[in-house]
């Protein structure tokens, strides 16, 4: 059976983009709609109308739901491409049609942002070395994107938060009618439920552990690339241990690639020659 070098970073960019796309532009939007149809319904409104209301949200629920799905199926396989693009790149194995056939490879419109060529930057030979060296390479990425991505939703997740309870003490202190007030405070926890405690918490918390542990794998890495030879054993369990980490989070944002990516390779890059 014939085996070849395929474009797997093409490949992996491919499904990225499709994964993003359907998260961020689809299902997210959905749950925004879900989370205004949920505030009007807090309000008094005819029967026929709040009727309405209840079945456009549950319609907009299960398309969140089932674009969401998706994402993480076209997120699955961008992240078993990408492991076979780090093994390709590391220890210079080729794989099969039917290998890439089973990892979902296909050729597709590509959004991602543009790379400095080559995407993996190690000089090294092919071999267990040159894996750990690549693993460091994107831990030192997967580090400060995800830093970027935590910091900006945590403070989201702050600000969201600090003005839910000051508009809340607000309206106990300066509207005078009980309806009003039980109004405010609905919307006010629909706010928090829905964005400062939901979807939105979790996800600062997934980027915000990713970011320490690619930390942590950063320095592992450096130390066994510092000690020399580096064992099959140490560094299966070195790139193992950075795909379970950046598999536990959402697809990254393009933004945040695009606002760190041209400091982060002139850094990469800089450090190596300082070093060779």
């Amino acid at each position: 059976m014939t085996e070849k070098k395929f474009d797997l970073i093409q490949a992996m960019q491919v499904k990225f983009s499709k994964s993003k796309r359907l998260l961020y532009l689809l299902s997210v939007p959905f749950g925004i709609v879900v989370y205004a149809l949920g505030i009007l319904s807090i309000f008094t409104i005819p029967r026929g109308l709040l009727i309405a209301v209840a079945i456009f949200a549950l319609l907009f629920q299960i398309a969140a739901f089932v674009t969401r799905q998706f994402s993480q199926k076209c997120m699955n396989d961008a992240e078993a491409i990408r492991r076979m693009a780090m093994i390709q790149g590391g220890l210079g194995k080729t794989f099969t049609h039917i290998e890439l056939a089973a990892a979902g490879v296909c050729i597709g419109k590509n959004r991602e942002p543009s790379f400095l060529s080559p995407y993996y930057d190690s000089q090294e030979k092919y071999g267990w070395r040159r894996l750990v060296d690549i693993t460091a390479e994107c831990a030192h990425f997967t580090y400060n994107v995800t830093n970027i991505v935590s910091t900006v939703l945590g403070t989201i997740v702050l600000i969201l938060v600090v003005v839910a309870l000051a508009i809340l003490l607000f309206a106990s202190q300066a509207v005078e009618t009980l309806a009003t007030r039980e109004t405010v405070a609905k919307i006010i926890t629909l706010t928090i439920t829905s964005w400062a405690v939901g979807d939105l918490a979790a996800m600062w918390l997934q980027f915000r552990s990713v970011s320490q542990e690619a930390k942590q794998i950063l320095s592992e890495c450096n130390g066994a690339l510092k000690a020399g030879d580096v064992p099959e054993h140490q560094g299966m369990a070195l790139f193992t241990a950075y795909n379970c980490a950046v598999g536990q989070v959402p697809p990254l944002p393009s933004w945040a690639y695009k606002l760190a990516q041209p400091a982060l390779n002139k850094s990469w890059r800089d450090s190596r020659e300082m070093t060779s």
